[in-house]
């Protein structure tokens, strides 16, 4: 592949009609959760999680030869096609967090977690090629090392989905340590668990698109106890909070993040 000159890679890759469409190739881009709360116990703590981490991944061969540390708390791992990504991906997410006493996480009643989203190779074809019928796009492109600009859309795309899977899961808990020690309108109902959620908020509200109380009080409310309601509420809250960080100027970027936004259901067009 490095034979390959950048040149020959915007043919390759911008040829309507071929069979890179029908690629499955599989990224998954994996984010060890609750790092940082971990390591306020002492780095002992977050660095037995990742150890834990590498020892499960080990335990499969399919999983463990494509394995990259992308990160400090970020992995990178390739498979034939989705059906695969799917069924390694969940099987390592629930080893994982079947295990016990290998941090402090316990004490905050958390289990080890992974973050995950994945994209295949065909859909970063796609977006590459959605990119390049954009002016600003092509001028970009055709200027930059092709090969290593596509994976970078190919591995933002599936960062994007963790980013996004992350958020989902981290306001979920937040509603539910809410109100174990608070009601709707803010008032304490339980010191303990109320002190807990305070506390908890400081480590996962990065995670949580920086969601403040009123805010949690307001999608418990709306949500009425219903969960599909509050599926739909936090994923509203997520495209909310994704779009006004969306730019709109016509610069690469720019234009790269948004044509993202659109693969992920933030956007269905290009707010330009």
């Amino acid at each position: 592949m490095k034979d390959i000159s950048d040149e020959e890679w915007l043919k390759i890759l911008s040829q309507e009609g071929d069979k890179l469409e029908k690629v499955h190739l599989t990224m998954a881009m994996v984010d060890l959760s609750y790092l940082s709360l971990a390591n306020r116990e002492g780095h002992h703590s977050g660095d037995n999680l990742l150890k834990n981490l590498g020892e499960t991944v080990s335990e499969d061969y399919e999983t463990k030869k494509n394995a990259h540390r992308f990160g400090g708390d970020e992995f990178s791992f390739l498979f034939k096609n989705p059906e695969e990504a799917l069924e390694k991906t969940d099987a390592l997410k629930k080893e994982f967090s079947s295990l016990k006493e290998i941090s402090s996480l316990e004490k905050y009643g958390l289990k080890p977690n992974l973050d995950i989203g994945t994209a295949t190779f065909s859909e970063a074809v796609m977006l590459f090629r959605k990119l390049l019928e954009l002016e600003e796009g092509k001028e970009h492109i055709e200027k930059d090392k092709i090969f290593k600009e596509f994976n970078a859309i190919w591995t933002m795309l599936a960062d994007k989905r963790s980013f996004i899977n992350k958020a989902q899961q981290r306001i979920l808990l937040l509603t539910e340590k809410y109100q174990a020690g608070y009601d709707l309108k803010g008032e304490i109902i339980n010191e303990e668990k109320a002190k807990e959620y305070d506390f908890l908020m400081k480590y996962l509200g990065k995670g949580a698109l920086e969601i403040v109380k009123k805010e949690v009080a307001k999608l418990i409310k709306e949500s009425d106890k219903d969960s599909q309601k509050m599926e739909t509420l936090i994923w509203d809250y997520i495209k909310n909070k994704e779009i006004k960080k969306l730019s709109s100027e016509r610069e690469y970027e720019a234009l790269r993040d948004q044509a993202i936004a659109i693969m992920t259901g933030i956007i269905d067009e290009y707010k330009i």
